[in-house]
């Protein structure tokens, strides 16, 4: 660790750690995944999602009294998820960073078709108003580009494999997820030691819902920014985003969802399918909905 990072020691008087991160990937279902491990009476996820702790920076330098403040040290588990986990390489030294400081950690990660996953984050971003090209001018450099990069999913995962064992990462689909929420949440109940077989009625809950994407303009991104400061999050997440609804609508306009052209997509699974066939290989999963 580098000067000015939070030392590894700790006592159990200062708080607690998480037993329990959720790695990413972006945009493919993790708030709702956040949102549904919460459920669990064993299992208090934090109350903000995407503490971004271990991606270094500011919230690295807060130090780990505040990273430990943002557990229930009650819980039998506690948990956070954060999708910058898995940026690398945007995002260097996060398995490392995370390793000093809490090593018998459970990691999970959520995936989806990796191009579905590449063509939501970048509406996201245009979104936000952190890209403005279309989005084939957006893939035109592949190797090195952090849209791509964070759908290379075995990749990620070698940077966390280098420092943890096999047996505590666990990888989810997504498209598992949707088409039998109970089965999978019983896998990750088990791979938690947790009581497998709660089952709660609000499983089928849409925490994230998907609607008319629109794209925010400077006064719409100043209110967001300011939706993200220290006093607004006494309000509960789901607060703050009904009253951003609100407040962005109108200073933002709607945008319609890009479709690839065949050459894109031809050169992206092309790009990607080496990286698709070792997570296939390490999981043991078919991920048969897959385009890649």
């Amino acid at each position: 660790m580098g000067a000015g990072a939070p030392s590894a020691a700790h006592g159990s008087d200062r708080g607690a750690f998480p037993d329990l991160i959720v790695i990413g990937a972006a945009k493919c279902g993790t708030t709702s995944l956040h949102h549904q491990l919460d459920l669990h009476p064993q299992i208090a996820m934090t109350r903000e999602k995407e503490l971004h702790f271990f991606t270094g920076g500011r919230r690295w330098e807060r130090g780990l009294d505040w990273y430990r403040a943002q557990f229930d040290p009650r819980a039998p588990v506690r948990g956070e998820a954060s999708v910058t986990y898995t940026a690398f390489p945007k995002h260097r030294g996060v398995p490392q960073r995370m390793h000093d400081i809490v090593p018998d950690v459970r990691l999970l990660y959520i995936v989806r078709d990796p191009i579905a996953r590449i063509v939501s984050d970048y509406v996201h971003r245009f979104s936000d108003g952190l890209e403005h090209r279309p989005l084939r001018d957006a893939l035109e450099v592949l190797e090195g580009n952090d849209l791509v990069e964070r759908s290379r999913y075995h990749l990620q995962l070698e940077q966390y494999l280098a420092v943890y064992p096999r047996d505590q990462l666990r990888v989810v689909s997504l498209e598992r997820l949707r088409a039998d929420p109970a089965g999978v949440l019983r896998g990750i109940y088990r791979f938690l030691e947790v009581d497998p077989a709660f089952a709660s009625p609000r499983l089928h809950d849409v925490w994230n819902p998907t609607a008319v994407k629109r794209r925010k303009g400077p006064v719409a991104r100043a209110l967001y920014r300011l939706s993200r400061t220290a006093p607004a999050r006494i309000l509960s997440p789901e607060m703050r985003r009904r009253i951003g609804l609100v407040l962005y609508r109108p200073f933002s306009r709607p945008i319609q969802r890009p479709s690839l052209d065949d050459i894109t997509r031809a050169r992206l699974v092309d790009f990607l399918a080496p990286d698709a066939a070792r997570l296939r290989a390490l999981t043991g999963e078919a991920f048969a909905e897959w385009s890649v």
